[in-house]
């Protein structure tokens, strides 16, 4: 009913009677899924109704009525007792689900300028500038700073993985890896970036690569002071400070800093090749892999010398080189003392002594110490040969045999001109 103020009344089981004043300013703001409400006139919590009792509130005030009557429960059957009339889901908060719809970030950080739509995400995200972790696992005790983040890693423990993946069968511990999974199955970049034509298949990847623009790294090491331009990059560096591998793979006993590496290395023991190049086909053990590939078809080198003019499709590829100029050679090995610029010839010398041959043709029984070794003996069984020579169209199976082939071309060449001057 209507009284002579004009304000309504909400009639409520328990007795309440709960007024509203028109005019809340927010009402302004409302979208236009919600704009043919009867009384525009009417508060933002106008679509919101007590599931308990069957009343809509319709006051901001009615924020402690919703306390009061919760607290009327027993067995806490009351965590969620609004439903919003825009989506129909139960809530606990009316606040937080309206803003979701009319898009107002209500709540600000006092640190910073970033603002949030619920307030608890604005609680979290505080948390990250005070170091506060108040949820910790009872099994390891790392802690966390939201209750959500602390579940998720306790599956690491637990072992559980609710969210399959419909058409592979894999399983994952959070819904979000879930979700970025089906886009590897489907392609689908939903994510553009707004310097570039790249799109990403998740927004953390689109955040992460936006720094490659603005040169931002906000992730320092505590160690070193080097600067990373995401979380995870960070943390794989500092364990070359303290030489930690927690990721072990479950067919040998190597162990790795990085669970993605962990991941590839074991496709080398199963043979599961799932990334498959778009333009031939070929397939690969990792996504990164798949990647560099497809820049020998495109001809990308987005990774360029500040001190000459060469350029690179891999960034380590990149680092490789600055070497040269710098004469760095950071990898030693523990039985010479030889050191070497990067870690995969450290590696491969490292081989020498021990005799290790991880890399086995699947055609015979020979096996390698060198995966680009193992590659071009493949080909003899498979006959690719996918270098061609520029001058008469003739194939080879590797870049080297190629290159010993082009001499002949060049050799050619300077004996006519010699013919010719002579």
């Amino acid at each position: 009913m209507e009284g002579e103020t004009g304000r309504e009344e909400a009639g409520c089981l328990h007795g309440n009677a709960l007024r509203t004043s028109n005019g809340i300013h927010v009402k302004e703001e409302l979208n236009e899924d919600f704009s043919s409400a009867d009384d525009k006139s009417t508060t933002m919590f106008r679509m919101f109704s007590c599931t308990k009792n069957a009343h809509t509130i319709t006051e901001r005030s009615l924020l402690q009525y919703q306390k009061s009557h919760c607290a009327l429960s027993n067995n806490n059957q009351c965590e969620k007792p609004y439903q919003c009339f825009g989506c129909n889901k139960s809530v606990s908060n009316i606040e937080d689900q309206m803003s979701t719809h009319i898009g107002v970030k209500l709540y600000k950080c006092t640190l910073c300028n970033k603002s949030f739509r619920q307030k608890s995400t604005c609680k979290k995200h505080l948390r990250t500038h005070t170091g506060e972790k108040p949820y910790e696992c009872t099994v390891c005790s790392k802690s966390f700073i939201s209750s959500h983040n602390c579940r998720t890693h306790m599956r690491i423990h637990t072992g559980e993985k609710p969210y399959k993946c419909i058409i592979c069968s894999k399983s994952f511990t959070q819904k979000s890896t879930h979700r970025a999974h089906l886009r590897t199955h489907t392609g689908e970049k939903p994510y553009n970036c707004s310097l570039c034509n790249k799109s990403f298949s998740q927004n953390s990847g689109r955040q992460i690569h936006m720094r490659t623009h603005t040169s931002e790294k906000p992730y320092k090491c505590n160690v070193c002071n080097a600067t990373f331009g995401d979380g995870s990059s960070r943390r794989a560096h500092l364990r070359t400070h303290t030489g930690e591998r927690p990721f072990n793979c479950s067919f040998c006993s190597k162990s790795f800093k990085q669970h993605s590496s962990c991941q590839v290395h074991i496709r080398t023991h199963t043979g599961e090749k799932p990334y498959t190049c778009f333009v031939c086909n070929r397939t690969f053990r990792g996504f990164s892999h798949r990647r560099v590939h497809m820049r020998t078809h495109t001809g990308e080198k987005p990774y360029k010398c500040t001190l000459c003019t060469r350029s690179f499709s891999q960034y380590a590829g990149l680092q490789r080189h600055m070497r040269k100029h710098t004469g760095d050679k950071p990898y030693r090995c523990s039985v010479c003392s030889g050191t070497f610029s990067d870690s995969s010839t450290l590696r491969k010398h490292t081989r020498t002594h021990t005799g290790e041959k991880p890399y086995k043709c699947i055609f015979c029984t020979r096996s390698f110490s060198q995966y680009s070794s193992c590659q071009i003996h493949m080909r003899t069984h498979t006959g690719e040969k996918p270098y061609k020579c520029n001058v008469c169209n003739r194939t080879f199976i590797d870049s080297s045999s190629r290159q010993v082939h082009m001499r002949t071309h060049t050799l050619v060449s300077t004996e006519r001109h010699d013919s010719v001057t002579s």
